[in-house]
């Protein structure tokens, strides 16, 4: 027992000397992180002074931004202004010749498509009298059933040549009968009274009388029948007449279509078309080939209707305009290139309601070109129209258009020549044409408009413009010129 409590207390005594020993686990992490702190403050101090003990570099002012741009100077100049447009060429006459007789072809031409065919022309004679020479024979159908048709008609009239020449004897014979017939009528009446006288006097007796009378009666009668007679002659006549005006009619169209079984050539042209063969039965109205004529063809184009009132209102003072036609629209400044003149004929009175455009028809006279424009080739047009005068407004690249508005190089900044202000300008635009805009309010003559860095541009930027487009410049640049500066004294209000 004594040893057991002496241990004990040793254990007793260690543990309260440990104690003392150690302070609390929290207290030893603050007492850290205070240390850490303070070491941390220390450098920064430290280094704060080594940088304050540092001169400073020397700064410069930032420049300001200078946007490099391109312009354009506005210009005023009169320019002749042309309407494009394209078109197929259209044969101006395409006839389809039909069979106007019914039959069998018997004949047919050796022609096939683009064979040329001569058509009726007007020769002259010798005598300088002049005459029209009947086209080529081109089909010939089975004339024989319409021959027998003009020789029965024809027999019909020598029957009332006949019937009209047995009249006329009739009428003759007639009048003699009726001569004759008056003789003895006068002579009968003569006896009549003769025997009347007697009978009255009592020296013929009443049967006497009676049989006299009744011869009388007798020959009335016969030149009554006698003169009518006669007066039916000419009617009988009329009636032959106009039966001989009726066949006589009725031999015309027989030789008509005893001539239409031969079919020739209507205009000089080149077929398109062939639809019949040899041996081939046809029908009033089988088509049986197509002829296109290439001494003139129609092109109709499209234009805008404001380019149709402008074109009448030319035509109305013109009487014609000249349209230049190409087949690929480079041709048109190509000096070499194969081009066609043609005028305007006629306007369609009406609008497209789908395209609102109206049919403009350029004719060409193939005769008068170097090379004719086959029908159905795709054309490019020109035509010359009316006039931008100089005083109406200025022509504006529409690259430099802004949602409705410009800007413009104007003025210096400072004392530098070279860096200009770029300022808004509202703007009216009164029509397009192609890469251009006219503008017909708000620019001056002589003003820069920015073309380029439109994106970026705002009011006041500053501009330094490296390149200064001309009205000349951006026309030849154009790749068709469809506006042309006019000359100097052209400009009309």
């Amino acid at each position: 027992m004594p040893e057991n409590s002496q241990i004990d207390s040793s254990i007793n005594a260690e543990t309260s000397q440990s104690k003392r020993r150690y302070a609390p686990l929290w207290v030893q992490w603050l007492a850290n992180i205070v240390f850490i702190l303070l070491i941390l403050s220390l450098g920064f101090g430290f280094f704060q002074g080594l940088a304050a003990m540092k001169t400073p570099p020397p700064r410069e002012e930032p420049k300001p931004n200078v946007l490099r741009v391109q312009t354009y100077r506005v210009e005023p100049a009169p320019l002749k202004r042309y309407i494009a447009s394209f078109g197929t060429a259209q044969p101006d006459v395409e006839v389809t010749v039909s069979a106007e007789v019914s039959g069998k072809v018997t004949e047919k031409m050796d022609f096939e498509v683009g064979t040329e065919l001569n058509g009726p022309e007007i020769v002259s004679l010798p005598t300088g009298q002049s005459s029209r020479k009947l086209g080529s024979l081109l089909i010939q159908i089975d004339s024989q059933t319409y021959l027998e048709r003009v020789r029965q008609v024809e027999n019909l009239l020598n029957q009332n040549e006949v019937s009209l020449q047995k009249l006329n004897r009739e009428e003759v014979l007639n009048e003699r009968l009726l001569a004759q017939q008056k003789e003895r009528l006068a002579t009968i009446t003569a006896e009549y009274e003769r025997i009347l006288g007697l009978y009255k006097q009592g020296v013929e007796n009443e049967t006497r009388v009676n049989q006299s009378r009744l011869e009388l009666e007798q020959y009335r009668e016969s030149l009554i029948r006698l003169e009518n007679e006669a007066e039916l002659i000419p009617i009988q006549k009329e009636e032959i007449s106009s039966q001989r005006a009726t066949h006589e009619s009725d031999l015309k169209l027989a030789e008509l279509e005893f001539d239409k079984a031969t079919v020739r050539v209507p205009v000089t042209g080149t077929i398109s078309e062939v639809f019949v063969e040899e041996g081939q039965y046809v029908r009033t109205g089988d088509p049986l080939v197509e002829i296109t004529t290439r001494n003139r063809v129609e092109v109709p184009i499209a234009v805008s209707v404001d380019d149709a009132d402008i074109l009448q209102s030319l035509i109305k003072e013109k009487q014609f305009l000249t349209v230049e036609l190409v087949a690929k629209e480079a041709d048109f400044i190509k000096d070499n290139a194969t081009k066609w003149t043609g005028v305007i004929s006629r306007i369609d009175p009406i609008a497209d309601e789908q395209t609102r455009t109206v049919q403009v028809f350029v004719e060409v006279e193939n005769r008068e070109q170097q090379r004719p424009l086959r029908p159905g080739t795709f054309v490019y047009a020109r035509i010359e129209a009316d006039l931008l005068p100089a005083s109406k407004g200025f022509l504006v690249p529409r690259d430099a258009l802004l949602n409705g508005i410009l800007y413009v190089a104007t003025g210096n900044s400072g004392a530098n020549e070279e860096i200009q202000t770029a300022t808004v300008r509202e703007i009216v635009v009164a029509e397009t044409y192609q890469v251009f805009a006219f503008v017909t309010s708000g620019l001056s003559p002589g003003e820069e408009v920015i073309t380029t860095n439109l994106d970026i541009i705002t009011e006041g930027s500053l501009l330094n413009v490296r390149d200064v487009r001309t009205l000349d410049g951006e026309l030849e640049r154009l790749r068709i010129p469809y506006l042309v500066r006019e000359t100097v004294g052209s400009d009309v209000p």
